[in-house]
C-alpha cells in the first residue's frame, strides 16, 4: 500500500501523481469529485508549464481522442434542439480537456499506470463491499430475510444507488479493475498479495452479478474463458486454464439461474430482449430500440440529425409504432 504513494520524482511530478491518484479514487462516485480534481489538476498543470514540458497537441492521436466532443460541436449548426446540443457539450467537454491536459503535464503516466489501476481496482473492492454492508444493514433495519439482498430490490440500479452511479456504467469500472487484478494474480509472485488480489476479484466478480448488466457479465464471461488465456497463457497452461475457467463459468452460472430474480433478469428479460414485439406490448424490448435506432440512422447515415436530438427522434418514431412504453420511458441517460 505504502508503495502507491511513495513514488520518486520531481515534487511537480508528485503532485500530478496524487492529482491523478485521487481522480482515479473519485471515479466511482459522484462527477463533482472527479470534476473538482481534473479541475484542481488542469491548474496545478498551467501553474507548471514550461515549454520545453509541452508535448505535440495537434496530432493524430490527440484529434482522435477529441473526435467525439468535435463532431458534437459541428453537429450542433443543423441541430433541431439547441439548447440539448449546448448541454451535450457541457457533459463532453472533458473529452476535450483530458488530452491537452496530459499532453501539457510533463509527468511520464505509463510509469506509474500499474499503481494507478491498483488504486482504482482497490477502490472499486472496497465501494463493492460497502454497497454490501448497506444493503445487509437496510435487510436487517426492516427484520427481511437474508436472501433478500438477492431481490430486485438489492440488484441492479438498487444495489448502485447509494453512490448515484448507473449500474451498467459501474459495472464497467468494475469491469476494468477486475481485468487488471486478475492480470495481478496471474503474473505476481508475491503469495500474499496474490490471495489479497484474487479476493477482491472475488467481491468485483459478486458486484457485477449483482448490478445485473447482460452485456458486462457476457463481457465477464468472454475475458475469462477467452481473452485471459490468450494473452497470459501458452501451450498446456493455456489449456488447463480454459478448462478450468470453463468448468467455474458453467458452476457459476448454475448457481446464478438459481436466484428467480437473476434467471428473470439474465435468461428471461434477456429472450425477451430478442424477441419481436407486437404493436402495443408493454416490455421495453432493446431489439425495437435498436432496429428504430437503426431506421434513423439508414436515412441519414453520415451527417446525422445533429446533437442533442435522438431523445425526441425516438419518441417520435416510438409513438408512430405506437408503443406506449417505450414512448412513455423513451431511453434515458445516466
Amino acid at each position: 500500500m505504502t508503495g502507491l504513494f511513495n513514488i520518486k520524482d520531481s515534487l511537480a511530478n508528485k503532485i500530478s501523481y496524487y492529482h491523478l491518484m485521487a481522480l482515479v479514487v473519485s471515479l466511482p462516485f459522484d462527477l463533482f469529485f472527479s470534476h473538482l480534481v481534473l479541475i484542481s489538476y488542469a491548474i496545478h498543470t498551467l501553474i507548471q508549464l514550461k515549454k520545453e514540458y509541452v508535448k505535440p497537441i495537434f496530432n493524430f492521436r490527440v484529434l482522435a481522442l477529441q473526435s467525439v466532443f468535435l463532431i458534437t460541436v459541428c453537429s450542433t449548426a443543423y441541430s433541431f434542439n439547441k439548447p440539448e446540443a449546448f448541454n451535450e457539450w457541457g457533459k463532453q467537454i472533458t473529452i476535450l480537456l483530458f488530452p491537452l491536459i496530459f499532453c501539457l503535464n510533463p509527468l511520464d503516466i505509463r510509469k506509474y499506470q500499474p499503481k494507478l489501476l491498483q488504486a482504482f481496482a482497490w477502490v472499486c473492492a472496497a465501494t463493492v463491499v460497502y454497497l454490501y454492508a448497506d444493503a445487509f444493514i437496510t435487510i436487517r433495519y426492516y427484520q427481511l430475510p437474508w436472501l433478500t439482498i438477492f431481490s430486485d430490490h438489492f440488484t441492479n440500479h438498487n444495489f448502485a444507488e447509494p453512490i448515484n452511479m448507473h449500474a451498467t456504467f459501474f459495472s464497467m469500472q468494475l469491469m476494468v479493475a477486475l481485468a487488471y487484478l486478475l492480470s495481478c494474480v496471474i503474473t505476481e509472485s508475491n503469495t500474499l498479495s496474490r490471495l489479497f488480489n484474487l479476493l477482491c476479484c472475488v467481491v468485483l466478480a459478486a458486484g457485477i452479478v449483482q448490478l445485473s448488466s447482460k452485456s458486462i457479465l457476457l463481457v465477464l464471461v468472454i475475458m475469462i474463458n477467452v481473452a485471459v488465456p490468450w494473452f497470459l497463457f501458452r501451450g498446456r497452461a493455456r489449456l488447463r486454464f480454459i478448462i478450468a475457467s470453463m468448468s467455474l463459468t458453467i458452476l457459476a452460472g448454475g448457481v446464478i439461474l438459481a436466484s428467480p430474480t437473476f434467471k428473470f433478469r439474465f435468461a428471461t428479460l434477456l429472450k425477451a430482449d430478442l424477441a419481436k414485439q407486437t404493436v402495443g406490448e408493454t416490455y421495453d424490448s432493446r431489439l425495437l430500440r435498436w432496429e428504430t435506432t437503426l431506421e434513423l440512422i439508414k436515412k441519414k447515415p453520415l451527417a446525422g440529425y445533429g446533437a442533442g436530438t435522438e431523445m425526441s427522434l425516438l419518441q417520435d418514431r416510438f409513438y408512430q409504432k405506437k408503443n406506449v412504453r417505450l414512448f412513455s420511458c423513451a431511453p434515458q441517460r445516466a
